[in-house]
């Protein structure tokens, strides 16, 4: 069956070299390519039975922002795949995203490969997030034990949890994980999680109330 897509990329070139990529496997059929937030909530309004089955969602867009995007696309289409498809690494703009609705969090200078792979994981129903993303956590905000110490909340992750974290970062997929781990996917998957849910427990989302632009 082939894939259809639609991006909300404000950024001609960036969106014409994904689309590129994703045809080139014949998986794929990219359908449309919006600019702004507000053009692609409009189009899904008219179009719903012509909706696709996964959206890339750019967060910095010149109207809305990704996250307003993601909620609306969440709300009117909840079966679809949305992943967020930026160069910014922030885990806080994780974890709204996938409050949000979001099925997971890529960075453009993944290598294809692994892209694809996360493409296919989060078709399958699997949450996906960038090796960065899990390497930035690693380094800025994951212990493995509590410190009173710390300019800024940290996340404390079970040993498990950190290995887990630590193969992400090294771009394995979840399967790889449970095989290197000797456990079984649905446990990586259960990490995965608690990872999400600690990350929101301990991130302060003040700064995207209101009018938010991501």
């Amino acid at each position: 069956m082939e894939i259809t897509v639609n991006f909300i990329e404000d950024q001609p070139a960036a969106a014409e070299a994904m689309q590129i990529k994703l045809e080139k496997t014949n998986k794929f059929c990219v359908k449309h390519i919006f600019s702004l937030a507000a053009e692609a909530i409009f189009w899904l309004e008219n179009h719903l039975s012509e909706a696709p089955h996964l959206w890339l969602v750019d967060l910095f867009l010149p109207d809305h922002g990704g996250i307003w995007a993601i909620q609306r696309i969440h709300t009117m289409q909840p079966k679809a795949k949305i992943l967020v498809f930026t160069s910014f690494d922030n885990p806080s703009l994780l974890v709204r995203a996938i409050e949000v609705g979001a099925n997971g969090y890529l960075l453009k200078d993944m290598r294809d490969k692994i892209l694809m792979k996360h493409l296919e994981d989060a078709l399958a129903g699997k949450q996906v997030f960038s090796p960065r993303i899990a390497d930035y956590l690693l380094q800025n905000k994951i212990t493995a034990k509590k410190s009173k110490n710390q300019a800024e909340p940290q996340i404390v992750l079970c040993k498990e949890g950190i290995e887990v974290l630590q193969n992400l970062a090294s771009g394995y997929s979840i399967p790889e994980i449970a095989t290197r781990l000797s456990t079984s996917k649905h446990k990586v998957q259960d990490h995965i999680y608690s990872i999400y849910a600690k990350l929101q427990e301990n991130t302060d989302f003040s700064y995207l109330k209101g009018g938010g632009t991501y």
